[in-house]
């Protein structure tokens, strides 16, 4: 079941709000997710065998987010159901709390599925264009963008550290600023983004993507 967002309103206040200010000043900041011991139990016995395709979500419900994403977990091949429940449940809590802590309706979601490689062992070291507009068809000049690797190795930052099990909150749309990359993958990953704004921001940014 999909936790209340007065509850999710409520962690963030009293857990993760200092890094607001982190975010203002140095246009990134990197927090604990807080994964539970169930959480991490599911994380370390998912079984990845195929990567899909990438998974996108543009919308506001939790509900619908929470069994699309379990939906596509299938792909990745033979997982006991509460194992998918519990990471699809994770993923929503991520979206849910960032949400909030932006005072925003609407998110657009991407799921990216990794198989160990050496296509990342060299960076793809680039930074990030804005993606949401306002009414005026201006881009949203304060806009964040999280990172968060489910499972796997972080996102590789130039100038920044992100350890496993944190989420990295970074500004977008500025040339040469907060530069990143996949990292090396060397076990199964699975990468969640997270991209919040207003209703109308994103099914805005739905029909420009698509």
């Amino acid at each position: 079941m999909v936790r209340s967002t007065n509850m999710m309103r409520e962690k963030i206040t009293e857990v993760q709000e200092p890094t607001l200010d982190t975010l203002k000043h140095e246009g990134i900041a990197a927090f604990d997710v807080g994964l539970t011991a169930e959480e991490t139990n599911a994380i370390e016995n998912v079984s990845i065998e195929v990567e899909p395709e990438d998974f996108d979500y543009y919308g506001n419900s939790e509900s619908e987010l929470q069994n699309s994403v379990q939906k596509h977990l299938l792909n990745l091949g033979p997982n006991n159901a509460e194992i998918l429940e519990t990471i699809a449940r994770l993923a929503t809590r991520v979206v849910e709390e960032t949400k909030a802590r932006f005072q925003k309706t609407s998110a657009w979601i991407t799921l990216r599925v990794f198989l160990p490689s050496t296509d990342h062992d060299t960076p793809r070291w680039h930074s990030d264009g804005h993606y949401v507009k306002h009414e005026d068809d201006e881009f949203v000049s304060e806009e964040y963008k999280l990172v968060f690797a489910i499972k796997g190795a972080p996102t590789r930052f130039q100038d920044f550290d992100v350890s496993k099990g944190q989420a990295a909150l970074y500004r977008v749309g500025e040339q040469g600023k907060n530069i990143h990359s996949e990292p090396r993958i060397t076990e199964p990953r699975i990468f969640m983004s997270v991209i919040v704004g207003s209703e109308a921001q994103i099914a805005e940014l739905k029909s420009r993507f698509h």
